[in-house]
């Protein structure tokens, strides 16, 4: 893509300047940056988190999965559209494996109570961390080197995720341990900052950081400073997101409209958006 020249008329529909993108979070700065909510450096963790993200979401400028490489430091992510070939041998070498992913059988994780006492510890600095955009085999080693437990994480649409979750099951271990959070544990709203098919789905960073807490908790890890400090960066991003988007109001109801389109709804949806919709971002 050719430079724009900057100094051409700013007015003329021809010429736009391009936006300045972080070198971190990869959003558009300073407007759009959520490194200023990330802890100084990501959190030590027992157990590790591997995320494998459909290719189309590193298109999709509200994805969610990269936050974690700011607040875990034991996090991969590969982009892949199953766990194949390396990656699966890797991963099969762990003897605690889990699997995130909400199959009638699977084990329902016993998520702690929130707590505040580490919340001071983790408060973001100036500078946040340094994510990996996406990681190499060598990366996985090294989360994987040492964890206590290894929790595999599918980030896509739902039916992208759905066929990822099917690809992957003969390259999965055969101990391998499915699970899936609690939808009945009351948790803060991410306030459709994607539409979801269902009340009980959540984004993929939130998902993640509950499923990792939990197992914390079990492996006598921190259960909290993980999923505080993800829920931070995600507020981060909804109050970004809430400055452009009428459907991000507080009496708008964002909800399924097929194709790539969200439906508006609410007391004064009409109102919002121009033919009470508003394009996906």
């Amino acid at each position: 893509m050719a430079d724009v020249d900057a100094t051409s008329d700013a007015g003329s529909d021809d010429f736009r300047r391009p936006r300045q993108m972080c070198a971190k979070c990869l959003r558009p700065t300073p407007t759009g940056c959520f490194c200023a909510s990330t802890p100084a450096q990501p959190i030590n963790t027992r157990g590790a988190l591997v995320i494998i993200r459909h290719p189309h979401e590193y298109k999709r400028p509200l994805s969610t999965s990269n936050v974690m490489t700011f607040c875990m430091h034991r996090c991969a992510l590969v982009k892949a559209r199953a766990v194949k070939d390396q990656v699966a041998e890797r991963i099969a070498n762990a003897s605690n494996v889990y699997v995130l992913y909400p199959t009638n059988n699977a084990r329902i994780l016993d998520e702690p109570d929130d707590e505040t006492e580490h919340e001071q510890d983790e408060q973001p600095k100036e500078q946040g961390a340094t994510p990996l955009p996406q990681s190499s085999l060598r990366d996985v080693d090294s989360v994987l080197s040492g964890a206590a437990f290894v929790l595999v994480a599918f980030d896509g649409t739902w039916k992208e995720a759905r066929e990822m979750h099917a690809k992957s099951l003969q390259a999965l271990p055969s101990h391998a341990i499915t699970v899936k959070l609690n939808e009945n544990k009351k948790v803060e709203d991410a306030h459709n900052l994607r539409v979801e098919p269902d009340e009980s789905c959540t984004l993929t960073a939130l998902a993640a950081a509950r499923a990792v807490a939990a197992l914390e908790a079990e492996y006598g890890g921190d259960a909290t400073k993980v999923r505080t400090a993800t829920q931070r960066v995600v507020n981060h991003i909804i109050g970004i997101q809430r400055m452009f988007d009428p459907a991000m109001q507080p009496h708008i109801t964002k909800h399924l409209g097929g194709g790539k389109r969200q439906r508006v709804g609410g007391n004064h949806g009409a109102n919002s958006a121009k033919g009470g919709q508003v394009s996906a971002l």
